[in-house]
């Protein structure tokens, strides 16, 4: 089973030694460069995720994950975002409003975060190793599928557009 593990950390400094750690013992760690990203919430309509990927043959990896990830966690405010549709989502991999709330309350505006996807294998240590920091730590399960599945057979964000009047050209 799949396990998604939050740790926020007020500062971005601790974020990144984390994340940095994570990097260099991924191999006894069992996880690959793109299981873990770095995620920043600056403002209430801007995050930033920094993924830590390498893309080779053997980590084929998803570019886009995180960032579709991250938009889902954190939706812009304004009226594009059908919320329904963005809740739907994050419960096909197995996260709830509840879990949902967690994460933001993990991961308040200003803070900093790594995230991680880990299996049954790797969880304790990844979750044990990021507890180091002095961070808030979550551990969600998620659903069997991998959830990079399950978010890639859709765009990230349905949104509605509002036509334009067009031009008064008389």
């Amino acid at each position: 089973m799949n396990e998604l593990i939050v740790a926020g950390y007020p500062s971005p400094h601790a974020a990144l030694l984390a994340e940095s750690t994570l990097s260099r013992l991924q191999a006894e760690l069992s996880i690959s460069c793109s299981d873990v990203a770095v995620l920043s919430r600056v403002t209430e309509d801007m995050t930033t995720i920094r993924e830590s990927i390498r893309l080779n043959k053997k980590n084929g990896g998803d570019r886009g994950f995180w960032k579709r990830f991250a938009r889902l966690l954190f939706p812009p405010l304004d009226d594009t975002v059908e919320l329904s549709s963005i809740q739907a989502k994050l419960n096909s991999i197995g996260i709830d409003e509840t879990a949902q709330k967690r994460i933001e309350e993990a991961l308040p505006m200003g803070s900093t975060g790594v995230l991680v996807l880990t299996n049954d294998r790797s969880g304790e240590r990844v979750a044990g190793m990021l507890s180091g920091f002095q961070g808030t730590l979550l551990r969600i399960r998620l659903l069997d599928e991998d959830p990079r599945l399950k978010l890639q057979e859709t765009s990230s964000l349905k949104t509605t557009q509002t036509p334009f009047p067009a031009p008064n050209t008389g």
